[in-house]
């Protein structure tokens, strides 16, 4: 224990952790959590398992033996979905705050707690946010691709706060992920409609309500970023379904920066299909488009330093697979609309 003051009456915090399927991470994670320099006797740990069908479980009951006075406890998420197990979690939750720590991150330090319970006594935050590159190590070559390109300027949304490392308040959209607990009785939990971006569906409730987020780089988690190509673009995909679903349900217009990577795939589209059929105009056009992208990329290639240790087709691939999902994702989720609509 490094400096906790015994004298001080720590907030009890519970750590939710929803997972499925992380076998690969989920040990170091909550082995970081165990390890955490906090009053035992003030935290505890949810791991909230959507079914996984790997070694998942076996990794967390290793840790529950390594660790026999965590207090550590397991539920089943039977809907799979990480709003339905945030959802369980804070219900079962003991603690004066919430914290959401997903399965595949690495905490840098053992004060994560002790910081976070500090800022809430001498700030009077009731939601914190936190910074979370996906800089964890160990990273293979195509990770670290993933990570420097999505910390880039265009490959992430400018209005986000997750990569800055300043300390103070900030609109909680982009970066809470600690809630004093009954701030859900008064707005209400998670909402499982959403497979994805319910946090921020959240987060968005409570800033429109007035409520300021506190973060700090003391606060900061590392993720480990997919580990393909592949991989990353369903998860863009999923994210861009989340957005549209965002948008309805607050009846709001998306951004010119939002609409890009959609508005991007259906002019792949339209021009694509006019190539096959035989337009010139359609070939020359989407020619010249493909070279634009790839003139941008090159671009901020070349102004980033963190992206000029690796070769633009490597950049420009991850590129694709980013605002690609992403746009893929939108469409999808405005066509399941129309088709809800039409049946």
């Amino acid at each position: 224990m490094t400096d906790v003051d015994s004298r001080t009456v720590w907030p009890f915090i519970s750590v939710l952790v929803p997972i499925r399927n992380e076998e690969r991470f989920i040990k170091k994670t909550l082995t970081d959590l165990a390890r955490q320099d906090y009053p035992e006797s003030r935290f505890e740990v949810i791991v909230i398992d959507g079914d996984s069908t790997d070694g998942t479980l076996e990794q967390v009951r290793a840790v529950a033996l390594e660790f026999p006075r965590l207090a550590l406890q397991v539920l089943t998420n039977p809907k799979k979905l990480s709003s339905a197990a945030r959802n369980l979690g804070v219900k079962a939750a003991r603690g004066d705050y919430a914290l959401i720590v997903d399965g595949h991150v690495e905490i840098p330090n053992r004060t994560l707690l002790l910081e976070m319970a500090r800022a809430t006594l001498e700030s009077g935050a009731i939601v914190l946010g936190r910074p979370q590159r996906l800089s964890a190590t160990g990273l293979s070559m195509t990770q670290q691709v993933i990570a420097a390109t999505r910390a880039s300027r265009i490959g992430h949304s400018q209005d986000s706060n997750i990569y800055s490392l300043s300390e103070g308040w900030v609109p909680p959209s982009s970066v809470a992920v600690m809630y004093r607990l009954d701030l859900f009785k008064q707005f209400g939990f998670f909402d499982e409609s959403f497979d994805a971006a319910e946090d921020l569906e959240f987060n968005i409730r409570l800033e429109r309500a007035g409520l300021r987020c506190y973060t700090s780089p003391k606060f900061e988690i590392l993720y480990f970023p997919r580990d393909t190509v592949p991989g990353l673009f369903r998860q863009m995909r999923r994210y861009g379904t989340g957005r549209t679903r965002l948008w309805r349900k607050n009846s709001t217009l998306p951004s010119v920066q939002a609409s890009a990577p959609a508005l991007m795939v259906l002019a792949a589209i339209t021009l694509g299909l006019g190539s096959a059929l035989g337009s010139v105009l359609s070939a020359a056009a989407l020619s010249a488009c493909a070279l634009l992208y790839a003139l941008l990329i090159g671009l901020v290639r070349r102004a980033d330093p963190a992206l000029s240790n690796f070769s633009l087709s490597r950049i420009l691939l991850t590129m694709l697979a980013i605002h690609g999902g992403l746009g893929v994702g939108i469409i999808e989720g405005l066509f399941r609309r129309e088709a809800a609509r039409n049946g």
